[in-house]
């Protein structure tokens, strides 16, 4: 590794902050150091001060040759290349998105920083099975709210226009990730043609699964139908932060209920609907009882993952209002 620092920049930091950050300006940040330092600590090449998710010295680039190395420096809370969780040191490609605590970092080209970032950001956050914001916590059992988000008909639309369809993908997850700013611990997943969120609270996840077909059909200019399915129960969490248990399963297969069920798929008839919300029994006990009095039993049903039959209730028929 040369130790002479490089005077062109080898490459440049984008720092695209995190939703509770959203109010910052991007900034670039050349990388002209054979060793970029990336930590909270105010001795780093890029100090992120501000988010104390972020060790002291968390990570660094390094140079090897012509090319980048992303090096962990034993984070407490990790670093994520491209949506995965890294150890040791890995090649860097460019462009590349790095997540340090709960911010993200586009690393891109010298020559168009601003337009790298974004398609960066972009292709992280629609990737099939990408982590938009990786949790916290290492290995830990959870127990929390789930919310899985479907787009109806995606199959069509990709058929009609795949570069339109990633640009609805993309709007649901930042519609998402907006109401999911307020958590502690943050956790977002992309599945192809919509997102399993986690969330502490079942009041704020009802209220994000009421709020996201009425704030897509604002943002892309047309009515899109969601299916929506809420759950509450615990999940393990994986060293690379994925969910995995008994009732995550259970959440995904209340959410294609709406594919066996007559009723259900009458609902998504309805003109005018934009889509439906259900969600188990154990979900609906977390409600307070203003939000319990808006849904409506539909019948129990077995749902992969659970012993027991589960009560399922109803939203159906959201408006874009």
């Amino acid at each position: 590794m040369d130790a002479q620092t490089p005077t062109k920049p080898l490459a440049s930091v984008v720092v695209l902050g995190s939703p509770s950050q959203r109010a910052l300006t991007r900034v670039e940040v050349p990388i002209r150091e054979p060793r970029f330092t990336i930590g909270r600590g105010s001795n780093n090449c890029l100090s992120l001060g501000d988010d104390t998710s972020v060790s002291r010295n968390h990570c660094v680039i390094e140079t090897a040759g012509s090319t980048l190395v992303l090096r962990d420096l034993d984070s407490s809370n990790g670093t994520y290349l491209n949506g995965r969780r890294m150890t040791g040191a890995v090649p860097l490609p460019v462009p590349a998105m790095v997540t340090v605590g709960k911010t993200r970092l586009a690393v891109t080209t010298s020559a168009a920083p601003t337009q790298q970032a974004q398609q960066v950001a972009d292709r992280t956050l629609c990737t099939r099975g990408s982590i938009v914001i990786p949790s916290r916590v290492k290995c830990a059992q959870r127990t929390e709210a789930f919310l899985v988000a479907d787009l109806v008909g995606s199959t069509r639309l990709v058929k009609e226009d795949s570069a339109r369809f990633a640009t609805i993908v993309t709007a649901m997850g930042r519609i998402l990730e907006r109401a999911l700013c307020g958590e502690q611990e943050l956790f977002l997943q992309c599945t192809g043609d919509g997102f399993f969120a986690c969330l502490g609270s079942a009041n704020v996840a009802f209220d994000a699964g009421l709020d996201l077909a009425p704030a897509l059909a604002r943002r892309t200019g047309e009515p899109l139908q969601l299916s929506i399915a809420l759950h509450w129960g615990s999940a393990s969490l994986t060293p690379g932060g994925d969910r995995t248990g008994q009732d995550v399963h259970a959440v995904f297969a209340l959410e294609k209920l709406r594919h066996s069920e007559p009723a259900l798929a009458a609902d998504l008839a309805q003109p005018g609907a934009l889509g439906l919300l259900l969600a188990t029994g154990r979900f609906w006990q977390q409600l307070d009882d203003v939000r319990r009095r808006q849904t409506e039993p539909v019948g129990n049903y077995h749902l992969k993952g659970l012993d027991e039959p589960q009560q399922v209730f109803r939203w159906a028929g959201l408006s874009g209002g």
